[in-house]
C-alpha cells in the first residue's frame, strides 16, 4: 500500500501486489503514521511481556516453589568484566560493531545516573508503598 499524490490516502500502486512488489515512497505524513504505529506496537508488546513475566514469576514461585536468589556481587562483577571483554573484542574486530559499542557505551554512561535515582528509586518506593 502506498500514499496518493496528496499524501494522505492509502492506495494501491499500479505496480504493487499483496506480495510486496515495488511501492512509491511514503510522504512525511505516512512516515509519521508509521512512527506512531510502531510506538504503539512497542508499548503494547512491552505491556504484554511485562504481564506475561509477572504471571510466569508467580507460577514459578507459588506453583513450583522456586526460590529466587540474587547472584553474589562477586559473580555479577565477574560476569560484567567478562562481558565487557567479549564486547570490546568484537568492537576491535569490526568497525560497525565499534560504532554501535561506542554509541551504546556513551548512552550507558549518561543513563546510569538517571537509572539509579529514577528507576531504582521508583522501584524501591513502589515496593515500600504497596507492600502488604
Amino acid at each position: 500500500m502506498t500514499i496518493d499524490q496528496g499524501g494522505t490516502n492509502p492506495v494501491r500502486s499500479p505496480n504493487s501486489s499483496s506480495t510486496g512488489a515495488p511501492m512509491r515512497p511514503c510522504r512525511t505524513t505516512c512516515q509519521e503514521v508509521i512512527a506512531q504505529a510502531t510506538q504503539a506496537a512497542y508499548s503494547d508488546m512491552l505491556a504484554e511481556y511485562t504481564l506475561g513475566n509477572t504471571d510466569a514469576l508467580t507460577t514459578l514461585v507459588h506453583a513450583h516453589k522456586v526460590q529466587l536468589r540474587r547472584f553474589p556481587n562477586a559473580v555479577l562483577a565477574t560476569l560484567g568484566k567478562v562481558s565487557q571483554e567479549v564486547v570490546a573484542a568484537v568492537a576491535a574486530y569490526d568497525p560497525l560493531a565499534r560504532k554501535v559499542y561506542d554509541a551504546f557505551h556513551a548512552l550507558w554512561q549518561k543513563a546510569i545516573g538517571w537509572s539509579q535515582i529514577g528507576e531504582e528509586a521508583y522501584s524501591l518506593v513502589r515496593s515500600l508503598t504497596f507492600s502488604s
